[in-house]
């Protein structure tokens, strides 16, 4: 009989082999592929790269701190601001609603000679915004209109009643379109002949059928020129006499810097205890100004 091999072998010949293959294959891949793999390292240069790319993000962080930190400080500074402009536009809105304007009536005299075509344009351009505003800051408004010219004109005067006026009312309607008639006169101004008619226009507008519940009454004589010298002490006469009457008073908006204009208007405003206006820029400003400045 036979005698077993009893020795244990792990690996055959042939195993060997194919592990010796193996690893031989491996190492050529390796060899082949090791230009490709990066170092991984951490080099002395490129740690310095990261820190210093550290800081510098570190710092736009603390920039961006300090910038947020000055927006937040000026969006209080803002809302702050913005509160304090809010009450005091509160408080100005409260101040206007307690205003209480009584019942006017406001006659209008305007040279309409040649040289206030300008002023005459704006009444005509303006009238509406100005019985607006008044409408809305007095219980009941009236408004009439004179217009005057040399007494060397023909007509010298022409008017329209004084009315009660509410917006978008018939005597609104009728006011704009009378005042829409008014134009310059083309009579030339000479040295002989600049001053105006205004005692007949002043004497008119005394003359208008005031409505007894208007606690304010008040005359504006717009011109650029002073009344004719023989009727200045008749027209400062008739000026005492209306504003003589609680609530009355006759004011004067001087529409250039004229000689004889300078002298005059002052004296006819005060002796109507009114104002005198220098105009030559909104005529509703100027009519407004001369109405309700004390």
């Amino acid at each position: 009989m036979k005698k077993r091999n009893r020795e244990i072998n792990v690996f055959s010949i042939s195993a060997l082999d194919l592990f010796a293959s193996a690893l031989g294959a491996f190492i050529l891949i390796m060899v082949v592929l090791m230009p490709y793999f990066p170092n991984t390292g951490d080099s002395a240069e490129r740690v310095a790269e990261v820190e210093a790319e550290l800081e510098k993000l570190k710092a736009q962080e603390a920039q961006a701190k300090k910038i947020t930190e000055a927006l937040k400080g000026r969006l209080e500074n803002l809302e702050k601001e913005k509160n304090a402009l809010k009450g005091q536009v509160e408080k100005e809105g409260q101040t206007l609603r307690q205003i209480r304007l009584p019942h006017i009536d406001l006659v209008v005299a305007l040279d309409t000679t040649g040289s206030m075509r300008d002023e005459i344009e704006g009444l005509k351009a303006e009238l509406a915004s100005l019985a607006q505003i008044m409408t809305a800051l007095t219980p009941s408004f009236g408004m009439g209109v004179i217009g005057f010219k040399d007494r060397t004109d023909r007509p010298v005067i022409s008017s329209v009643p004084l009315r009660e006026i509410r917006r978008n009312s018939p005597a609104l309607h009728s006011l704009q379109a009378f005042v829409n008639t008014l134009s310059a006169g083309s009579n030339p101004v000479t040295n002989l002949d600049n001053q105006e008619a205004i005692g007949t226009a002043l004497r008119e507008a005394i003359a208008m059928n005031w409505r007894p519940r208007a606690k304010l009454r008040v005359i504006v004589i717009l011109s650029d020129h002073a009344a004719y010298p023989e009727e200045i002490e008749m027209t400062l006469q008739m000026a005492r006499r209306f504003s003589a009457t609680e609530g009355q008073k006759i004011s004067a908006v001087m529409i250039r810097s004229a000689a004889d204009a300078v002298q005059y208007m002052p004296r006819l405003a005060k002796a109507g205890k009114g104002t005198v206006v220098l105009g030559g820029g909104s005529i509703t400003a100027a009519i407004l100004e001369a109405l309700l400045k004390s």
